[in-house]
């Protein structure tokens, strides 16, 4: 593993567990591989070299990580499950001045998504959108007779929406009719919407919500895997839905695979547990185009956001929100020993 310190050296370290073979007879004997069990070595002696070597408490702990392709339609790699919307994200912003939607559009990469949705709170605050997409892992009701081959990659474009935001005249429907209009293969999942947890009640999301997602195979683990079709075609009905016309390098513009390292694998190699997003931010930002670059922002949450448009507020001028967060679950440096 690296620990992350608070100057992005990354220091080499290896987890270790705690010795239980002497334990079975114990009542409720402690776990190797439980969260208060773990530690890591990083060959120092002390807590002095510990500290000498930069490492301080609340540091970011990571798997060592790269990202691989998976034949010739997929990458895996640790949080690709949480990297694929922020990559459909980056691919939209390159073609944004494209865009014939009316109002103002607002691309944001949000913080903390993990731990409660605090960035995403933050967003909806501030903006109060009339519609929001949220591009990310879905939390979808699997039903007890689905068959296996639904719930993997290569199957396309999932939706999600609670069911009573499935029926005629929803942002699901009209997302699903686009879909069938730009031959995007796209079916609606019902899913549990984005989590927002607090001291005090959360924001509330617009009456026009989707998701869109991706199915991944071994999901949440270092082997998560997703397919280039997918992505791209993810990608393309962002693209659809903002009236930016099918160009004619494929299915979406940040996915391929050729010898060049491709928008999804760059995030995926960035590490971001929740709090520590800062190098997937900056990764985020150095893969959109100049002029996006200049026009981005950084929010007091730490979220990355992009406006476009007139501004101006009214019927004929919605503001639309299109999400993707950039945090995955990871861990944090508790104590020096």
């Amino acid at each position: 593993v690296w620990v992350i310190t608070r100057g992005g050296k990354k220091v080499n370290g290896v987890f270790a567990g705690l010795s239980i073979h002497l334990a079975p007879g114990r009542l409720n004997p402690p776990k190797m591989n439980h969260i208060e069990e773990l530690y890591i070595d990083i060959g120092a002696k002390n807590a002095a070299e510990v500290r000498a070597a930069g490492v301080d408490l609340l540091d970011a702990v990571a798997l060592q990580r790269t990202d691989f392709t998976i034949g010739k339609n997929g990458w895996a790699g640790p949080a690709t499950g949480d990297r694929f919307g922020a990559a459909a994200l980056v691919g939209l912003a390159t073609r944004m001045k494209e865009a014939k939607a009316s109002g103002t559009t607002t691309i944001a990469f949000v913080t903390q998504q993990w731990t409660g949705g605090r960035g995403l709170n933050r967003l909806l605050t501030e903006l109060q959108p009339d519609e929001m997409i949220f591009a990310g892992r879905i939390a979808q009701h699997v039903p007890a007779d689905a068959k296996g081959s639904d719930l993997e990659p290569g199957n396309g474009v999932l939706i999600g929406a609670e069911e009573k935001a499935q029926a005629e005249g929803s942002l699901a429907a009209a997302l699903k009719a686009l879909g069938e209009k730009e031959q995007v293969p796209a079916r609606v999942v019902t899913a549990k919407t984005p989590r927002i947890a607090g001291y005090v009640k959360g924001a509330s999301l617009p009456e026009r919500f989707a998701e869109v997602g991706v199915a991944t195979l071994y999901p949440v683990t270092p082997a998560e895997s997703v397919s280039w079709n997918d992505e791209g075609n993810l990608e393309r009905l962002l693209e659809a839905y903002l009236s930016i016309p099918k160009s004619n390098g494929g299915a979406g513009g940040s996915v391929g695979g050729g010898s060049e390292k491709t928008t999804i694998e760059a995030l995926t190699e960035a590490y971001g547990a929740s709090g520590h997003e800062e190098a997937v931010r900056k990764t985020v930002l150095n893969w959109l185009p100049a002029w996006a670059q200049k026009r981005a922002t950084t929010d007091a949450a730490g979220n990355l956001v992009l406006h476009l448009g007139d501004g101006k507020r009214d019927a004929k001028t919605p503001r639309i929100a299109i999400v993707a967060h950039m945090d995955e679950i990871g861990y944090e440096v508790k104590k020096i020993e």
